[in-house]
């Protein structure tokens, strides 16, 4: 590879990356309404009321944890936007 074709690859590397990241950056507050709708839901239906309310919040705990797993790494930090570092994991009421 020449010089050239090299700029090119870390010129199209770069404008994904960034793309990536911004529609990440544009995805956060609809992601983090849906959690805070979540965290009504579950409260209001109770524990084993609503399994289908239990499987969202369940996989939303899961996404949750992997962006902040993600944003440990350098790597991570780039595409994984920092508003996921102060997101709590949704509370499922116990059955007492």
């Amino acid at each position: 590879m020449n010089k050239f074709e090299v700029a090119v690859v870390v010129v199209i590397v770069l404008f994904f990356g960034f793309l990536i990241r911004g529609i990440n950056e544009l995805a956060v507050p609809g992601e983090l309404a849906k959690i805070d709708q979540l965290r009504e839901d579950v409260c209001r239906v109770g524990a084993g009321a609503n399994e289908d309310v239990i499987g969202q919040v369940t996989q939303w705990n899961q996404d949750i944890k992997s962006a902040q797993r993600y944003r440990m790494v350098w790597w991570g930090r780039i595409f994984t936007p920092e508003e996921w570092e102060s997101v709590d994991v949704i509370e499922i009421p116990s059955q007492e």
